[in-house]
């Protein structure tokens, strides 16, 4: 009796599982015809999307597409190019890579040698009333290349280079040289130039390293800017109340000739010629406009103040060096493409100083020399009395 009850629950048991499990499968069967009711729904109205557009685009004229004719591009890629020297290289200049003989040209580098100031000359400009200089330049010589710029520079002694402006580059790069007016030179001070060129190489040629800008070498002055005027000055005499005399000096004065640059400078004449003297006030120098250049604006126990006219400026002049003995001459023009002059060999010490200078070595006293002694005449030989004189023979 007892099993038959536990038959029984067993059985009830499994029953529900079995309802349990349809169910679950039902409801897994119910969604996925759900999602499949869905996801077409979604395809047929793609696909109506893409019936639109291709009823659209039946109207539409197809363009024609052109066949290339690769009869002349494989001609050229299998061509051989004829050989400019005797050793040809291969190599690929194609894609797809197909082998061309070709001759590959070696274009080197662009380079260029520095260029050189060539001359630097001292000149009077004569409406200017100024000393100016001219420096010429040429170019070095350039491989392979263009010029593209070219810069000149300048500096005062002991100073930093600067740029000068006013260089007509376009003419100097047609040219390779140049030839540059400096005015903004001040007297007794001593310059140096250099310049720079540029080049850019031709196509297809690359720059040797260093060789893009190059300077040339430093091409400085021999000698300072001259002076326009020089005051030897022996005794300047101050206003004197005492006396009431006009202060004056004792002393020349020389002014450069602006008309002739290689005359020499011109020796004023005094005021007072009996006793060499000048007073304050006196105006000498080339005119600008009414008046001379300079004025001897006051006269000191100190020196003479000068007045320059035309730049409103002065200074004073005293009785030292190197007052009196400022140059006022040109120098000569410097030649910077002439072969050094030679070195002073051994006895001729002074020699190179004084062709820089202009002064003449000074002739040194010969030393006396000592006679030489006369050669000794050789002595006769005497006849040699021990040996016996010698039978003639006959060939009787």
């Amino acid at each position: 009796m007892a099993k038959g009850l536990e038959n029984s629950t067993l059985v009830q048991h499994l029953d529900k599982i079995s309802y349990i499990a349809a169910a679950v499968i039902g409801l897994v069967i119910l969604f996925i015809a759900m999602q499949s009711g869905t996801e077409v729904k979604r395809l047929q109205a793609d696909m109506s999307d893409d019936v639109d557009a291709i009823n659209k685009r039946k109207g539409e004229k197809i363009p024609e597409k052109t066949v290339e004719n690769l009869r002349k591009e494989i001609e050229g890629q299998w061509a051989i190019v004829p050989a400019r020297n005797p050793y040809p290289s291969w190599s690929t200049e194609r894609i797809p890579a197909v082998i061309q003989w070709t001759m590959k040209i070696d274009r080197g580098f662009a380079t260029q040698e520095a260029g050189q100031i060539t001359k630097i000359e001292y000149h009077r400009h004569t409406q200017r009333l100024q000393t100016f200089l001219t420096i010429a330049g040429k170019f070095g010589v350039k491989s392979k290349s263009t010029f593209k710029d070219v810069k000149l520079f300048r500096k005062e002694k002991d100073k930093a280079y600067k740029e000068l402006s006013g260089l007509d580059e376009a003419k100097a790069i047609k040219e390779e040289s140049f030839v540059y007016e400096d005015f903004d030179v001040e007297s007794g001070k001593t310059y140096a130039y250099k310049f720079s060129t540029e080049i850019e190489g031709a196509e297809g040629v690359k720059i040797e390293l260093n060789f893009k800008v190059v300077e040339s070498p430093e091409a400085a002055l021999a000698a300072p800017i001259p002076y326009d005027y020089r005051l030897n000055i022996l005794n300047p005499q101050p206003f004197d109340p005492a006396k009431g005399e006009k202060p004056s000096f004792i002393g020349d004065i020389y002014i450069a000739n602006f008309e002739n640059e290689a005359a020499d400078p011109i020796k004023l004449p005094p005021q007072d010629p009996a006793r060499s003297v000048f007073f304050e006030g006196f105006k000498f120098g080339p005119k600008v406009g009414k008046d001379p250049q300079y004025t001897i604006k006051e006269i000191t126990a100190d020196g003479v103040k000068v007045q320059n006219n035309r730049s409103r400026t002065s200074e004073l002049l005293t009785r030292s060096a190197q007052h009196y003995q400022r140059e006022i001459k040109l120098p000569a023009a410097i030649d910077f493409t002439a072969p050094p002059p030679p070195k002073a060999t051994e006895g001729e010490a002074g020699t190179e100083t004084a062709a820089a200078t202009g002064d003449q070595p000074e002739a040194k006293p010969e030393e006396p020399k000592e006679p030489k002694p006369e050669p000794k005449k050789p002595e006769p030989k005497k006849p040699d009395t021990t040996k016996k004189p010698e039978k003639k023979k006959s060939f009787k």
